[in-house]
């Protein structure tokens, strides 16, 4: 269930893996929350950019940017969407996705989530 994701810190390189479910029916809208704060303030908003990016896994071919909401700067809630229209038009490769906080201040970058998407459902677009 979506609203039960849970995110595993695997380095502390700010490295995260998705967990629980990660398939996206095509042709249906899909979102996330994240908390890209964390309990420890790692990874405050303020003076940030949050952008995800969804790639084909074997050539890493852009298929979409995930849509982005902050929801809370000060507690560090993020929302990723599809819309179903944006859900459709993904090929059924293998897909994963990266997302990254970008530092306006120093110009560098962090990633603080990846992991693999299995696409379901409908034919080629």
């Amino acid at each position: 269930n979506l609203s039960n994701l849970q995110l595993l810190r695997l380095m502390a390189a700010g490295i995260y893996s998705l967990t629980g479910s990660r398939v996206i029916e095509r042709g249906a809208d899909y979102s996330f929350t994240m908390d890209v704060n964390t309990s420890t303030g790692e990874y405050p908003l303020s003076g940030k950019l949050i952008s995800g990016y969804i790639y084909r896994a074997w050539d890493r071919s852009l298929e979409k940017n995930w849509d982005t909401e902050v929801l809370s700067q000060a507690s560090g809630i993020v929302q990723f969407s599809l819309s179903g229209s944006q859900t459709a038009q993904l090929s059924l490769a293998p897909l994963f996705h990266e997302i990254f906080i970008f530092d306006t201040n120093n110009n560098t970058s962090t990633k603080v989530l990846e992991g693999n998407i299995m696409i379901v459902g409908g034919g080629l677009p």
